[in-house]
C-alpha cells in the first residue's frame, strides 16, 4: 500500500467505523468521529509502526476494489480491517481477497484467523461464515449515559 492508497482507506474506514459507533454503540456523530480520528493511525507510517501489521490493496484488473489490514500477534492472525468498495460488493472480491488473506497469515505462521464483525453487517457475517468463521464470543455494551436530545447540539 502507498501513502495515498493509505489516505483513501483511512477515509472510508472512518466512514464505516463511525456509522458503526452510532449503529451499536449509540454515539452521536460528533463523538463517534472525534473517537475515529483519536484511534485511526493518521499516516501509513503510523499504522505500520508495530511489527506484525501489514495493509494490503484488493486490485482486480489493476483497479483498487478494496483495503485489508492485517496483524499476526503469535498463533493468531487479525483481520483489523476489511473493505471493500461499494460499487464492487457483491462480486466475489471479498471472498477472494479472504481466501488470499487466509493463505498469507497460515504461511507467516498463524494457526487461526480472528476477527470482530459489527451487529449490524450481516453482508459481512455471511460471507465470514461461508468462509468457515464461526462465532466465539459476543461483544456485549450498555450505554452508561442518556442520549443527548436531537439537534446541533448533540453530542457526547
Amino acid at each position: 500500500m502507498r501513502a495515498t492508497e493509505y489516505n483513501h482507506y483511512r477515509s472510508l474506514s472512518v466512514d464505516d467505523y463511525c456509522a458503526d459507533l452510532c449503529a451499536n454503540f449509540g454515539y452521536s456523530v460528533a463523538t463517534s468521529r472525534a473517537e475515529c480520528e483519536r484511534v485511526m493511525p493518521a499516516t501509513l507510517a503510523e499504522a505500520m509502526e508495530e511489527p506484525g501489521h501489514a495493509m494490503l490493496v484488493i486490485e482486480v484488473a489493476a483497479q483498487c476494489v478494496g483495503y485489508v489490514w492485517i496483524h499476526l500477534d503469535g498463533p493468531a492472525g487479525h483481520l483489523l480491517d476489511f473493505i471493500v468498495e461499494p460499487a464492487h460488493r457483491g462480486l466475489g472480491h471479498g471472498r477472494r481477497a479472504l481466501e488470499l488473506i487466509e493463505a498469507r497469515l497460515r504461511a507467516e505462521g498463524a494457526q487461526s484467523l480472528q476477527l470482530r464483525v459489527a451487529a449490524n453487517n450481516p453482508r459481512a457475517r455471511a460471507l465470514y461464515e461461508q468462509a468457515g468463521l464461526y462465532v466465539t464470543g459476543q461483544l456485549m455494551a450498555k450505554t452508561l449515559v442518556p442520549a443527548a436530545p436531537p439537534g446541533p447540539a448533540a453530542g457526547r
